[in-house]
């Protein structure tokens, strides 16, 4: 579909990760793993830890937040970086608990940019009428014990072609002069999620108000993407999740 609109935002946050040091790892082929991906970012492997597959993690928690939708529409799993278990995909026991009765599509490797890339994606990929929930998770699997990531989050969106929300347009690399004095307010970050947990909560504070333009803007070590979003009706958007209570 060529528009895209928004009617529903979660978010969970856990502020205190917990990793296994990959010297306490006993299962061979997650230490093989984890020892070559030390090798690769040319740490030594006592410094790396690696994130356990949880039921109870971020996604989880987002996704049971903005709750099932009211008809039956695929789920996609947009990951900052590849899965946290090599031998358990973590789409399978997330559409498992959620009893999540219809297709499901797990999108990785999309690096800090996962958060507005999804846009260009589901512009094309989603029907307009029965549209789609999207997850975005930033949940490093392996890290240096030296610069662990400060908190883990998660964010869940519904999407279809028309809503209170409405996306204008998205891109990746730098943002235009002209997108950039268009909008009211701007929410940034480094990673996938920063920028809608930001939006989150100015539409929670009422901040963001009817009419707004709101940019989001991911620059991360890496990457940069954006978009912009225009708000119809503020209170017509259902937030949930662990910054704020349901609207």
């Amino acid at each position: 579909m060529s528009e895209l609109a928004i009617s529903a935002i979660s978010v969970a946050v856990d502020e205190t990760p917990s990793y296994r040091p990959a010297p306490d790892i006993t299962e061979p082929e997650l230490r093989e793993i984890a020892e070559v991906v030390a090798a690769l970012d040319e740490i030594p492997v006592e410094r790396m830890a690696v994130l356990p597959d949880s039921p109870e993690d971020v996604a989880s928690h987002a996704l049971a937040a903005i709750g099932a939708p009211a008809n039956s529409q695929p789920l996609f799993l947009f990951r900052s970086g590849p899965d946290p278990d090599p031998f358990v995909a973590m789409l399978s026991r997330l559409v498992h608990s959620a009893d999540w009765v219809s297709e499901d599509y797990g999108i990785t490797h999309l690096d800090e940019l996962a958060g507005v890339a999804l846009l260009a994606l589901l512009s094309w990929a989603a029907d307009p009428v029965v549209g789609a929930t999207a997850l975005v998770l930033d949940q490093p699997v392996f890290v240096d014990t030296e610069a662990p990531p400060k908190s883990m989050l998660a964010v869940a969106l519904r999407i279809s072609g028309a809503g209170p929300l409405r996306v204008l347009a998205n891109a990746e690399g730098a943002v235009p002069e002209a997108v950039r004095a268009d909008a009211v307010h701007r929410f940034n970050g480094t990673g996938p999620c920063d920028a809608w947990v930001g939006l989150h909560a100015g539409l929670r504070s009422g901040l963001v108000g009817d009419g707004d333009r709101v940019l989001l803007h991911t620059c991360g070590g890496v990457r940069e993407g954006w978009a912009l979003l225009e708000v119809g009706a503020a209170s017509a958007i259902r937030l949930s999740g662990s910054v704020g209570d349901e609207h």
